[in-house]
């Protein structure tokens, strides 16, 4: 889905930028230009870029190995 059309910036570009390591807002906003022009979109970009830095988490990643080892 796209997450700023002014850009053309969709939630997996969001989480291709997280995934390579994008660590803060303003680096994902410098890399992608999501949230740079006419702000519309900055509310929704933020919750996708935590989305994301949830999904890339250590400790996510960690949870969803054992999850998809464990035996129900």
């Amino acid at each position: 889905m796209y997450v700023c059309l002014c850009h053309a910036v969709t939630e997996r570009k969001i989480q291709q930028a997280v995934a390579q390591g994008t660590s803060s807002f303003q680096d994902l906003q410098a890399s992608t230009g999501v949230a740079t022009c006419c702000g519309a979109c900055i509310d929704f970009a933020e919750q996708a870029w935590q989305a994301a830095l949830a999904t890339h988490s250590p400790s996510y990643q960690l949870a969803a190995a054992r999850l998809a080892t464990s035996v129900i």
